[in-house]
């Protein structure tokens, strides 16, 4: 049976908790089977910078880094559900959050 698989990445993880809450509450109303939010390892991106060279040649270094939460939610394939999914304002326009959608069709759930 075909399905559609959701990858979720953000920077914030309170706001992507928030999208796969929703995307959880929506599956439940339709009755579609569901699996997941599969949580993947955090990305940490760094980014090293020299702030100041110091005397006799010593450098002192600032690290910066940007933490990504990632989430898979793989869902049974039905019209309403993506209709409900597409429609949604929290899955349709997120500020901080990208979504890619994926249609599987050889897989079985």
């Amino acid at each position: 049976m075909p399905f559609l698989r959701i990858k979720i990445y953000s920077t914030d993880l309170e706001e992507l908790n928030r999208v796969v809450e929703k995307i959880k509450e929506i599956v439940k109303q339709t009755g579609v089977k569901m699996r997941g939010p599969i949580p993947l390892p955090t990305k940490i991106l760094r980014v090293p910078v020299l702030r100041i060279t110091g005397h006799r040649g010593t450098k002192i270094w600032d690290t910066y880094q940007m933490r990504i939460h990632r989430r898979i939610i793989d869902i049974a394939t039905d019209d309403r559900t993506i209709k409900l999914l597409m429609r949604t304002p929290l899955i349709t326009k997120p500020e901080k959050i990208q979504i890619q959608l994926k249609y599987i069709k050889d897989k079985n759930l």
